[in-house]
Order: structure tokens, then C-alpha cells, then sequence
């Protein structure tokens, strides 16, 4: 997955242990997008992935529909 810049889990059940789960992943400080929207991310794996992804390359984070 060296290559993986966007990533999207619209609707996906994602919940807060999935979030986690992205937050640990090789992966995670390379995206440019990352679409979580319409999942059951709650503040505690929104911040985890917030903290994880790369600021500098980030272009799109979206959690709405999220219950934040």
C-alpha cells in the first residue's frame, strides 16, 4: 500500500475501534484524503486518526455524519 493516497470508508460501519485500527496503520501518514463520512466514529477515534495523518500532505479529512 505504498502508493495509497486516498482512502474511502463512506458508510462503511467504521466504528471506534476501526478507527484505530487506520490510525496504527503504515499507511496513514501518506494519504491526501480520507473519507469517513457517514460511519460511527466517535471523538475518541476521530482524534486518533487526526493525530495520525500527516498535516502537510492532508488535503480532505471527512468524518460528517459522523456522532462527534
Amino acid at each position: 500500500l505504498t502508493g495509497l493516497r486516498d482512502l474511502s470508508l463512506f458508510n462503511a460501519r467504521l466504528t471506534n475501534p476501526g478507527a484505530h485500527e487506520i490510525s496504527a496503520a503504515p499507511f496513514v501518514k501518506q494519504l491526501a484524503r480520507l473519507d469517513l463520512a457517514g460511519n460511527r466514529v466517535r471523538d475518541s477515534g476521530a482524534l486518533s486518526v487526526a493525530n495520525a495523518l500527516d498535516a502537510d500532505r492532508l488535503v480532505v479529512f471527512d468524518l460528517s455524519g459522523n456522532p462527534l
